[in-house]
């Protein structure tokens, strides 16, 4: 049996939008389940945007605000991603243990990213979530698609982050300016990465369940889109500030600064933020 605090103090920022994406609602609700089962103590938050086309950063930060419990650690997880939980509780006694000692953890909880097929999401959703089906390391040929960049995909931060309230604090929360499909997981390793310290990634794989799509895995659009790599002058920025603190808290008080985004901020605001701000005054 399952303890009933498991998962205390732990806050999962669920970015969604059903978007009418077949198999997308029906992996959420399925995780969904899965993951009250699995951490029971742990805060299940969903972040949305209403706006064409989907943010994912946008939806994050609403996913921060709505979050009401007390929690100290953050998992930033998206909707179709299955992996252990005890992957997360490990990298959250981590994050506490080092926080104890004035250190800074994160991390990119994986090291081998694989993509599950419609069949194989299927018979996954179709089982209990209370004796969830599990897939062996690696999953056998049949039941993932094309493995290409299955070994690099934490690079990227795609699917899953863990990180202590604090960092995400201290960065302002995630760049609402990412708009549409792509670069905004990358970049937010980044600015971690460069403003806290850097991530650590855990020997465990981690699975994405199917579900359609508008293009493929490299250039993919969500609804609404007008083009690939939207956000591709975003990243560059980012890319560009990467180890260096002055220039990072530059880009991102570049949307701080800016009122159309004041309503997707979090709060607090970063401390270095707030000083410059009373410089200024």
């Amino acid at each position: 049996m399952i303890d009933p605090t498991r998962g205390a103090g732990i806050a999962l920022l669920v970015p969604f939008r059903d978007d009418h994406a077949i198999g997308r609602g029906a992996n959420w609700a399925w995780l969904k389940r899965y993951w009250e089962i699995e951490l029971p103590s742990a805060q299940i938050v969903v972040g949305t945007y209403e706006g064409t086309p989907f943010s994912k950063t946008r939806a994050v930060n609403d996913a921060y605000r709505k979050a009401v419990d007390q929690f100290d650690v953050i998992v930033m997880i998206d909707a179709d991603c299955y992996i252990s939980p005890t992957v997360i509780l490990n990298c959250a006694e981590a994050i506490r243990e080092a926080r104890r000692w004035h250190e800074p953890l994160w991390f990119v909880p994986y090291r081998f990213l694989f993509r599950l097929t419609a069949e194989a999401t299927d018979h996954l959703v179709a089982s209990d979530p209370a004796a969830a089906l599990q897939f062996p390391t690696p999953p056998q040929p049949w039941d993932v698609g094309s493995t290409l960049g299955s070994g690099i995909g934490h690079r990227y931060g795609a699917l899953i982050q863990i990180f202590p309230r604090e960092a995400f604090e201290f960065i302002g929360g995630c760049d609402a300016r990412f708009s549409g499909w792509g670069a905004e997981d990358v970049c937010l390793v980044r600015a971690l990465d460069t403003m806290y310290g850097v991530h650590q990634t855990t020997n465990n794989e981690v699975l994405t369940l199917w579900h359609t799509a508008i293009g493929d895995v490299y250039l993919r659009k969500w609804a609404g889109q007008e083009q690939t790599g939207a956000n591709n002058a975003l990243g560059v920025h980012y890319r560009q500030a990467r180890r260096d603190p002055a220039r990072m808290r530059a880009v991102i008080t570049e949307w701080l600064d800016n009122p159309k985004y004041r309503e997707h901020r979090i709060s607090p605001m970063p401390p270095w933020y707030e000083e410059r701000k009373a410089d200024e005054a």
